[in-house]
C-alpha cells in the first residue's frame, strides 16, 4: 500500500500495527487505513472495487 499523503510504502501488518489503539478497529466498522508515517487515513478499498480491478486484469 501507499499513503497517499507522504508517499510512504507499507504493508497490511504496518497498517494494521498503526490501528491498534484505535477503538473503531475493535467493533470491526472501520473502513479506513493509516498510514504508519504520518497517521493519515486512507480509504479502504471496497470488495465491489477489488473484484472489478481483478476482473480487468484478467480480460486484459
Amino acid at each position: 500500500m501507499k499513503c497517499t499523503l507522504c508517499g510512504y510504502e507499507f504493508d497490511k501488518e504496518e497498517a494494521i500495527d498503526a490501528c491498534k489503539n484505535c477503538p473503531t478497529i475493535m467493533s470491526g466498522s472501520c473502513n479506513f487505513i493509516k498510514c504508519p508515517n504520518c497517521g493519515f487515513e486512507i480509504a479502504a478499498e471496497s470488495k465491489l472495487l477489488k473484484f472489478l480491478k481483478k476482473l480487468r486484469r484478467s480480460t486484459s
